[in-house]
């Protein structure tokens, strides 16, 4: 009799190994600025990311996730004035075999800032006069997708801290 027990705990301790831990992201939320920045400064862009929205689950499979964040973001145009403008990304993680969540795909949408959240943003646009629209040059565009940019290479860094337990590192 004692042998279906030892079967049925066999089979638990190695269904519950294969689960994935669930990723923070409410830890996303609060850092993402702070690593996408650190990311942007080492490739010395001239973007700042200054607010990011929650971070919320799309999809989910037993392999994959979809995230969706929007972030508030300031860039320097040609002639170095600052445009602030909403960035909606789409976010593809992977499970790998040793269950640790890697970074897939990364999809970007530049939007106008509408006038109506001018307000909500409080302090973050008060340089800017007038409520902006998206610079001329990304009216109109599809997604982009930026596996190799600098936001994607700071989630990547991101889920490589949280799964890892390494140290965060302000270095530029």
């Amino acid at each position: 009799m004692k042998l279906p027990v030892l079967v049925f705990a066999c089979w638990l301790t190695a269904t519950l190994s294969s689960i994935a831990a669930p990723l923070p992201l409410d830890k996303l939320t609060q850092t993402l600025p702070e690593y996408a920045n650190r990311e942007y400064a080492r490739q010395k862009l001239k973007v700042h990311l200054v607010l990011s929205g929650n971070i919320r689950v799309a999809e989910q499979t037993a392999n994959s996730q979809v995230l969706d964040v929007l972030t508030l973001e300031r860039f320097r145009d040609l002639h170095g004035d600052t445009v602030p403008v909403l960035v909606q990304r789409r976010i593809s993680l992977g499970l790998a075999s040793d269950q640790r969540w890697w970074l897939s795909d990364v999809q970007s949408t530049v939007q106008p800032i509408p006038e109506s959240l001018d307000a909500k943003f409080g302090p973050y646009l008060e340089d800017i006069p007038t409520p902006r629209t998206a610079p001329p040059s990304t009216t109109g565009m599809p997604p982009a997708t930026h596996l190799q940019s600098a936001f994607a290479q700071a989630i990547s860094r991101w889920l490589r801290d949280v799964q890892y337990g390494e140290k965060i590192t302000t270095d530029p």
